[in-house]
């Protein structure tokens, strides 16, 4: 417990760490060699089709795992389509450059009252001037490089539905985030053979891991879902954290998966269920859905 505990802290410490002043860290692994720093370059997403099926949540081998991952929870999926990348850089500009961070109509009540809190028009970690967009560069953990396009975007919840609603609306057709059981679907038969556990020292191309059907079902960055958190049938506290699941059974929380290049032994596996806020950062991006 104690060793799964410190790798949730490496991940969100690196976070922290990315957003401190550039002459607070120091770059101590390399970053990933490969990135597309034209954006046209970067190749184009496509859909994806997954047979209607039947899933069953609950932690079933016999690897650590934190009290939320234990009981059952079964779901009969109907067919849908999953985004085969996650967003690039390339691919989220768009919804940037169509004025999305000032369009009320795209976003939720409560991502709308984060964008006017922090008055933003791109994500976080990108750095430059829209109208030079070209020119963009990307805050890594430890300093600042020219925009990897082909790179995932990596934003909070609010922002990602935000893209989703854009994207409903150019393409014409609902466009949502993964939720928990479709993400489960389609990582059953993924080798989680990825950017994952420090391999580099940031993220890498949207196209460089693939895992059957898709790419980046593991590492690279989490990705958001539309589920909350909340217990699975049969739920029990463990005796020893009394409270490492249970206050985020708030309807505030939603589940991340697939884990991240910080991510390491637990987080990096199918049965993990971790949760943030909707308007935190993490190393989390976006894979979206489209039902028939």
């Amino acid at each position: 417990m104690g060793i799964e505990h410190q790798h949730i802290h490496l991940e969100t410490s690196s976070v922290l760490i990315r957003q401190q002043k550039l002459e607070l860290v120091k770059k101590v692994f390399d970053d990933c060699p490969n990135k597309r720093t034209e954006f046209q370059d970067v190749p184009k997403n496509k859909l994806i089709k997954v047979a209607a099926q039947d899933v069953h949540l609950g932690k079933k081998d016999a690897t650590y795992g934190w009290d939320n991952e234990y009981g059952t929870e079964s779901v009969a999926l109907k067919k849908f389509h999953a985004s085969e990348m996650k967003v690039s850089n390339a691919e989220y500009l768009e919804f940037v450059l169509a004025y999305g961070y000032s369009q009320e109509k795209y976003w939720t009540e409560e991502g709308w009252k984060w964008v006017q809190w922090v008055k933003t028009d791109k994500p976080t970690f990108w750095v430059g001037d829209l109208q030079d967009f070209p020119n963009m560069k990307l805050r890594t953990a430890a300093e600042e490089v020219e925009m990897p396009w082909d790179w995932p975007v990596e934003v909070n919840y609010l922002e990602a539905k935000a893209f989703c609603n854009y994207k409903s609306e150019t393409d014409g057709k609902k466009t949502r985030l993964i939720t928990e059981p479709e993400w489960q679907a389609i990582a059953k038969d993924a080798k989680p053979d990825t950017n994952i556990c420090l391999k580099y020292f940031s993220t890498c191309p949207v196209d460089q891991f693939k895992q059957g059907d898709f790419y980046d079902v593991y590492g690279n960055v989490w990705q958001w879902t539309e589920t909350f958190f909340h217990p699975l049938e049969g739920f029990k506290v463990h005796p020893a954290y009394h409270d490492f699941s249970t206050p985020c059974f708030d309807e505030k929380h939603n589940i991340m998966t697939g884990g991240s290049w910080v991510s390491c032994g637990n987080e990096a596996i199918q049965s993990a269920r971790y949760a943030f806020r909707r308007h935190f950062f993490q190393f989390c991006g976006i894979r979206y859905v489209q039902e028939e």
